[in-house]
């Protein structure tokens, strides 16, 4: 029986390695997640050192935030789903 040639093991062992890395990384899931936003008033004029709070209303976990002089704020690694 012939044997096969080097390329074609070489592209088999390459595809196979592709393919399993393809599976590992789909198994990957998000944990966290953020917000960002902006805080203005009726008129559209920022609202500085306003709070922020996101509540997750599964488990009624609160997140607080502050926003800065631009009037923006960032509420990282809060709970998803």
């Amino acid at each position: 029986m012939k044997q096969p040639s080097r390329l074609v093991l070489s592209v088999t062992i390459a595809l196979l390695l592709c393919i399993a890395g393809a599976q590992r990384g789909a198994a990957q899931t998000v944990t966290t997640g953020g917000l960002t936003g902006t805080v203005v008033d009726q008129q559209g004029g920022v609202l500085p050192g306003a709070t922020i709070a996101a509540v997750h209303g599964p488990t009624g976990t609160t997140y607080d935030s502050a926003t800065e002089t631009d009037g923006r704020f960032t509420i990282p690694n809060m709970r998803v789903g």
